[in-house]
């Protein structure tokens, strides 16, 4: 799914949050993502691809650019100030009805 972390992160727009993180940018930036899983053939899920849009809607539109194979579990970087590095991992969210 498009999202848009600026948007789906709000605390990082707050005056709290702004005084936390002083004289540094919003670490999601303000142009929407997407990220696809990458399988092994034996359905593992071993990395993502991260893909980047001129958009800032959460509608995805107009490529910009992408990387193509970010490996999961091991330190990756650097991304810029305030996470320069870190691991990604993929994370499974239920809801109860």
């Amino acid at each position: 799914k498009c999202y848009n972390g600026h948007k789906l992160f709000p605390p990082f727009r707050t005056e709290e949050a702004r005084r936390g993180l002083k004289n540094r940018s919003n670490p999601y930036g303000k142009y929407d993502i997407f990220d696809e899983v990458i399988k092994s053939s034996d359905e593992i899920v071993v990395a993502i691809k991260r893909s980047f849009f001129e958009s800032t809607d959460s509608l995805c539109e107009t490529s910009i650019g992408s990387f193509e194979k970010i490996p999961l579990h091991i330190c990756v970087g650097p991304f810029g100030e305030p996470l320069p590095w870190g691991s990604l991992k993929i994370a499974s969210i239920e809801t109860s009805r």
